[in-house]
């Protein structure tokens, strides 16, 4: 059998039966990434492992009781959550999710919950859910969704994909939560739909004041940022210098 370049290692004994695997990433919006992080530190997750590679991303950050390293697994309650701190490396990344993918099937996981960003321009004008969902075979046969189903016509790319894959592949019970996102900056009132999902799916009361707060600074950003374009623009048009300096 062929050997995995990225493998699981857990600091503690712990039993995974029945449990809920949570992951997300860096794609449209960081919505993944934004909605792993803050359930990790709203549910107060306890750390208990790791996941690493042969060509592990030589990032670490100090945090309050030690080293929070690139690709970590927390718990909390039936969550068993991945974070990963920084992007999975282009050319590790199928190898990555194919060893994820595999220790969930092989751990007695209930199901898993995938979180990334859909495109809003996708978004149709009569559409009032704010999200798709994607799922698995497996998912499919055995739950029913309120939340419709991302259309045939788009594809999902990226280790949400390869994740979606490997658990199809191993029959796996498998869910994406897609909430519609921006692809030009951090969204992180995307993550807030994901989040309300899951309070709703899961019966969880995961607090998001925070992740508003972020949305509203970032809105209030790009307001001024357009502004101050305006501004630009119309003392161009004047024949006024164009540069603003602080």
């Amino acid at each position: 059998m062929r050997r995995l370049a990225s493998r699981v290692i857990l600091e503690t004994k712990e039993r995974f039966h029945e449990k809920i695997f949570v992951a997300g990433f860096h794609g449209v919006g960081y919505v993944g990434f934004l909605t792993v992080q803050h359930l990790v530190k709203i549910l107060g997750a306890k750390r208990i492992g790791f996941v690493v590679m042969d060509r592990v991303p030589p990032f670490v950050r100090t945090r309050e009781n030690g080293i929070a390293t690139p690709y970590e697994l927390y718990t909390a309650g039936e969550l068993v959550i991945l974070l990963t701190n920084v992007p999975v490396p282009h050319e590790s990344m199928k190898d990555f999710c194919e060893a994820v993918a595999k220790w969930v099937c092989n751990q007695g996981f209930k199901e898993a919950a995938l979180v990334g960003g859909l495109d809003s321009k996708t978004k149709k004008n009569d559409e009032k859910v704010g999200l798709r969902v994607a799922a698995t075979r497996r998912f499919l046969e055995h739950k029913r969704l309120e939340e419709p189903l991302l259309e045939e016509e788009y594809y999902i790319v990226g280790p949400l994909a390869y994740l979606l894959m490997f658990f199809e592949i191993c029959n796996f019970p498998a869910l994406a939560v897609l909430p519609y996102a921006s692809v030009e900056y951090p969204d992180p009132r995307a993550a807030t739909v994901a989040i309300e999902f899951f309070n709703r799916y899961y019966g969880l009361n995961v607090n998001v004041d925070e992740l508003v707060r972020k949305a509203q600074e970032l809105e209030e950003g790009l307001k001024q940022l357009e502004s101050l374009g305006k501004k630009l623009e119309e003392s161009s048009k004047r024949g006024l210098p164009g540069t603003y300096y602080i």
